[in-house]
């Protein structure tokens, strides 16, 4: 059996399985906190300036599909690229450790822009969900960490992959439609890690564009067209082109529990991933101690490569840097005690004492936590005194991993934070989250609100 094969044949038995309660739940958790994601980032494109306005009149009349926070309906296309630009504007979104990849900014959206389709059902949407997230972490954990070095952005990829087959599957692809929204899905994904340096604001585009075309390639396959019998393998394929090698074992494919929607982290801290442990870490020494920041000599953070490459950088370009950089993460979260969406406000950014704090941030790699990833994402934090007094605190796992979880409670109380950020009232965000996650309840309907 070939790898596509695999995949395929795990994913059309899964998709035919019974949704257990449990499941379920964890499968609407997934959808409300991207939805909130989705809240947060449309308030921030809102506030900027009017690109997004200007982007949907360039692509014509208003459609059935909504772009959530904008108050208007556009095309499914032009709705996808909105809504996952929006989803992974605000830093907030799941992601997988091993997998290196954001699979909800990129497969919720997707499934939100055709959730007016007639084909689509509530367990449709449900199967397309976990479908899609089998798809896109089962890939990247296959083809990770070789595909970052090799500068490739894995929301941007896997995400594509994932979005295809889960759209596909939510609209009642037969497995011939499978392999060809397989097929498109991959020779359509792209997101290159270069955009979402220095100034560039482009990396949540990577996710937008990913949903596009994951939207576009599930269409394609169902409306005829077919695919290659193996995309994944051999030479020219996926695996090769998107890694540089052609050695592979492709066992991840194989699908079994647990699922992938019960393997991602959910975010605690409105920031890069490879912040949480420092930041974590300053959390516990800044409840322990009582920390004089004028009187802080250096803040030293060792941890694992990763997170120092192009993340060591301690003077930021905007927002998007900001939430990007090590050093003004842990800073901020030090002088403010704030790590969610008010933590990285332009104010912030020009706040003299976080700049002058993250000055005295020095990162240095450890070979030892290096080599704990991705099982772990390790750092330790070592603040000295003027004094000559230092305190230190390591983190191994940050909040959210499935070994340290949020609870049901802590997620929809973060989905509340981010929706009454974007606008919305804490009893219309606390009645949505209640809709959504009660066992049974509509998806579709609920969903054509928006």
């Amino acid at each position: 059996m070939n790898p596509t094969e695999l995949l395929l044949s795990g994913l059309e038995e899964l998709s035919r399985k019974p949704i257990d309660q449990s499941l379920e739940l964890s499968l609407r958790l997934r959808l409300l906190d991207t939805l909130g994601c989705v809240f947060a980032g449309a308030k921030i494109l809102r506030e900027r300036d009017d690109r997004i306005q200007k982007l949907l009149e360039s692509y014509g009349s208003d459609g059935p599909a909504s772009v959530i926070g904008f108050s208007r309906k556009s095309n499914v296309l032009a709705a996808a690229l909105v809504n996952g630009i929006s989803s992974h504007m605000a830093e907030m979104d799941d992601g997988h450790r091993k997998g290196i990849v954001h699979a909800g900014a990129v497969i919720v959206p997707a499934l939100i822009s055709v959730i007016q389709d007639p084909r689509m059902t509530d367990r449709g949407f449900l199967v397309g969900l976990l479908v899609g997230y089998e798809a896109a972490i089962r890939i990247a954990c296959t083809l990770q960490p070789h595909a970052k070095n090799m500068g490739w952005h894995g929301t941007g990829v896997f995400g594509c992959v994932g979005a295809a087959l889960g759209v596909a599957s939510a609209l009642g692809a037969d497995k011939e439609q499978m392999r060809a929204a397989l097929s498109a899905g991959a020779t359509s994904a792209s997101g290159l890690l270069q955009v979402i340096r220095g100034t560039s604001d482009l990396k949540p585009f990577n996710s937008g564009q990913a949903s596009q075309a994951g939207v576009s390639a599930a269409l394609i396959a169902l409306a005829g067209f077919s695919g290659a019998e193996d995309v994944l393998s051999g030479h020219q394929g996926l695996a090769e082109l998107w890694s540089g090698k052609s050695d592979y074992s492709f066992s991840m494919l194989a699908v079994t529990p647990p699922y992938c929607v019960n393997t991602v982290y959910v975010k605690p801290y409105a920031s890069c991933r490879y912040a949480h442990a420092p930041v974590e870490a300053i959390l516990e020494l800044g409840q322990k101690h009582d920390i004089c920041i004028e009187e802080i000599e250096t803040i030293e953070i060792d941890t694992f490569k990763w997170a120092i490459f192009r993340h060591d950088h301690s003077e930021v370009t905007g927002i998007s840097d900001a939430k990007m950089s090590v050093p003004f993460c842990v800073s901020s979260t030090l002088v403010t005690g704030q790590t969610g969406m008010e933590a990285f406000t332009l104010n912030r950014l020009s706040d003299s004492k976080i700049q002058k704090l993250a000055k005295k941030v020095v990162m240095r790699e450890d070979p030892e936590m290096s080599a704990r990833v991705p099982n772990e994402r390790p750092a330790k934090v070592t603040i000295k005194m003027r004094t000559g007094r230092s305190f230190s605190a390591r983190v191994d796992l940050p909040r959210g991993e499935p070994e340290t979880c949020l609870s049901c409670d802590e997620q929809v109380e973060k989905f509340i934070e981010l929706a009454v950020y974007s606008g919305l009232s804490i009893s219309a965000a606390k009645s949505f989250a209640t809709d959504l996650l009660a066992p049974s309840a509509p998806i579709k309907s609920l969903l054509l609100r928006l």
